[in-house]
């Protein structure tokens, strides 16, 4: 049981690895997803061992965003080519809804063309 203080402190104990996460002297780069998800690294024989962190240390909850950052921007790039493909897809459908082609239209150039600019046609 921890004892906690009055203004809602606890004293926690660390171990050694903790200890060097918390003052940012491990490299995270070498952990695997599973690690840094876990917040713990796997022995040399690849299991688990010990309990799950009851505290995460901030270097690895960083690389937690870090990696799910990463991961979604590029899923954000590799899906941007598709939308735009499928936006002229339905513009130059002469089957579809006017009002669909036109909002398809209106899609790309919003997001292509520069905003607070005048053109003269």
């Amino acid at each position: 049981m921890t004892k906690v203080s009055v203004d809602g402190r606890a004293k926690v104990r660390l171990s050694k690895t903790n200890t060097a996460l918390f003052l940012g002297h491990v490299d995270l780069t070498t952990w695997d997803d599973e690690e840094i998800w876990r917040g713990q690294k796997k022995a040399s024989n690849g299991k688990w061992v010990g309990r799950p962190r009851a505290v995460v240390p901030h270097a690895v909850h960083e690389e937690r965003i870090r990696r799910t950052m990463t991961k979604a921007h590029e899923l954000l790039r590799e899906s941007t080519y598709a939308a735009v493909a499928l936006l002229r897809q339905v513009v130059d459908d002469e089957d579809a809804n006017y009002g669909y082609r036109l909002a398809a239209a209106q899609q790309i150039l919003d997001r292509t063309l520069p905003k607070n600019q005048t053109y003269h046609v």
